[in-house]
């Protein structure tokens, strides 16, 4: 317990700040869906190719 508070002394703001953000952003990784140019370039990477239609090489 002593070494947890030492990892969040008064100096230290910023490890509980980074801690909270990496929480929150998996937090949000695991409940949100992916929208549709994620899903667009998921799919480009599943196929590789020289080039394509819209993307050309």
């Amino acid at each position: 317990m002593d070494a947890i508070i030492r990892f969040f002394t008064r100096r230290q703001y910023k490890n509980l700040f980074l801690l909270t953000w990496v929480v929150l952003g998996l937090l949000q990784a695991c409940f949100s869906e992916l929208w549709d140019d994620e899903a667009y370039y998921w799919v480009y990477s599943r196929h590789m190719d020289w080039g394509y239609f819209d993307h050309p090489p």
